[in-house]
């Protein structure tokens, strides 16, 4: 049985992890960043507590947007595809993903 870090190095024959993949959960964690500093700019006591969370909200939604520019790019999302083939495109990857929790189980 192999590792977890060689599974998450795609050794032996594993499912690896790819740039898309990668650059979908960033973007997802740094959605759980930016609400968590708009919880805290909303909750800080003093300007100077506000004016920190807000650096690194502002820090933190820079890059949002370049990961979101290089997944577009790169075409790994297409936001201006009609919402009819985004919605397949979504269920094909889904099914994708469900034969493969299949093989592994």
């Amino acid at each position: 049985m192999p590792s977890m870090i060689t599974s998450l190095l795609g050794g032996e024959d594993t499912k690896q992890l790819n740039d898309p993949m990668i650059v979908s959960n960033m973007l997802v964690e740094s959605k759980g960043a930016a609400g968590a500093y708009l919880g805290a700019i909303l909750g800080a006591t003093t300007p100077e507590l506000r004016a920190i969370y807000s650096s690194s909200l502002n820090q933190i939604l820079g890059g949002h947007s370049s990961l979101t520019a290089l997944a577009i790019n790169k075409e790994w999302y297409k936001p201006y595809e009609l919402a009819e083939h985004q919605l397949a495109e979504t269920l094909q990857h889904s099914e994708k993903l469900m034969d493969l929790v299949k093989t592994d189980a």
